[in-house]
């Protein structure tokens, strides 16, 4: 399957959230579900590092910009102090998946 880099005026913006200290999206055709990394490793076993130009999801084939929110560094170090990384989320303000884990994120925190 070819990838091209999506535009405008394609689908939804696929909103960038970090998920125990990953950065990933949802897809966002209606029924898929999958979630895909949205920094990819530069070498083989290598930790994701190399930043994707745009959202490619590798089950439906939906591609979308990324709407990645302003303050990432700002929401990495924060979560970079908690040692356990599976503790390491955030979610944008209105994001499904943080009403449903009871994460008090997607505000700019102080701690």
């Amino acid at each position: 399957m070819a990838f091209e880099t999506p535009d405008e005026k394609g689908p939804a913006p696929a909103r960038a959230y970090v998920y125990s200290g990953e950065w990933v999206a949802d897809c966002t055709r209606p029924g898929c579900g999958c979630v895909e990394f949205l920094f990819t490793p530069q070498k083989m076993n290598g930790p994701r590092v190399l930043r994707k130009p745009f959202f490619a999801c590798s089950n439906c084939g939906q591609q979308a910009v990324i709407d990645w929110p302003g303050h990432q560094d700002e929401i990495m170090l924060l979560l970079r102090r908690r040692p356990i990384p599976q503790t390491r989320n955030w979610y944008p303000q209105d994001h499904r998946s943080r009403s449903t884990s009871g994460s008090p994120t997607g505000r700019r925190s102080r701690s």
